[in-house]
């Protein structure tokens, strides 16, 4: 069996969902879309998500943390990356206004999927992201990791990015429909036998 690691661009996947406008597709089990997108004679290694947490917008943070906590709780591997707050000027009114801006997410992204594929921890690795800043790591691995399997996967809603795909092997996608069975379940156990509940925004219609 084929060790397949899958990376999950947890904002592009969040954004593309809050597109849908079905908020219950944002209790989503990486673990089983994971199990979802594989191909024949390939195995779920790891699943890893990158992502970032609001902590300027309280409501949203709550919400996100408890997803954390569940996905932690079924095996995902979490790696988080921070706002920065950034003060921007207008330039016809002169008036500064606030601004928060991600940072890390794709840089950790990218450092995992190479290291991961230099230690010889996969044989395929799964994108899961529409962004093409990750096509460097992507060119890098195709040209001196030629042996790893590349698969870029587009979320729901949204274009592959034609930069990522020049570099990988296949493609794939993820779909509403894959979404609705691939829900969290509405309570998660965590390995302290904490319970986790599915936030009341987040449940199904």
């Amino acid at each position: 069996m084929k060790r397949c690691g899958f990376y999950v661009d947890g904002l592009n996947v969040y954004h593309s969902i809050d597109a849908l406008k079905q908020p219950h597709l944002k209790w989503v089990s990486y673990q089983r879309l994971a199990n979802a997108l594989l191909g024949q004679g390939e195995d779920v290694a790891f699943v890893k998500l990158f992502t970032t947490v609001a902590e300027h917008l309280p409501e949203s943070a709550e919400r996100h943390r408890r997803l954390l906590r569940a996905w932690q709780a079924e095996g995902t591997i979490c790696i988080l990356g921070h706002f920065k707050q950034k003060m921007l000027r207008c330039r016809h009114c002169r008036r500064e206004d606030k601004r928060h801006e991600e940072k890390e997410t794709d840089v950790c992204f990218a450092v995992e999927l190479l290291a991961d594929a230099y230690e010889g921890r996969l044989d395929v690795a799964y994108l899961i992201t529409t962004d093409s800043d990750l096509a460097p790591a992507a060119k890098m691995l195709f040209e001196r990791r030629p042996e790893v399997e590349l698969v870029a996967v587009r979320t729901p809603g949204r274009k592959h990015s034609k930069e990522l795909l020049h570099w990988c092997h296949r493609k794939g996608s993820v779909k509403a429909a894959m979404l609705e069975v691939c829900r969290l379940d509405d309570v998660i156990t965590d390995h302290r036998g904490r319970r986790v509940f599915c936030p009341r925004e987040y449940k199904r219609p």
